[in-house]
């Protein structure tokens, strides 16, 4: 199973280092503070990533199901079709 565990501290950098870039360019503009938009989106991330895991999962179970059906069939490939699938009709971006 494909499977990223990002840390929170990894995933707050990434947000801080977004949000700055972002700023910096004049892309966005923060009322409070900064931290507190920083946090949002690496709760954001997150929240993301966690979702593209839970459809991972789905995908692989599917494809578990399937799988006498679809012998001959690269089971990567299967479980990546099943979860691209999911994420459209669940209007995910992945």
């Amino acid at each position: 199973m494909f499977c990223v565990r990002y840390t929170k501290t990894y995933l707050q950098r990434v947000a801080t280092t977004l949000v700055s870039a972002l700023v910096k360019k004049n892309l966005i503009r923060h009322k409070g503070e900064v931290t507190t938009v920083e946090e949002k989106v690496a709760a954001a991330l997150l929240g993301n990533f966690r979702q593209e895991e839970e459809l991972e999962q789905e995908a692989e179970q599917v494809a578990a199901q399937h799988a006498r059906e679809m012998q001959g069939v690269d089971q990567r490939k299967m479980v990546s079709l099943i979860k691209q699938k999911l994420a459209r009709e669940r209007g995910i971006v992945l």
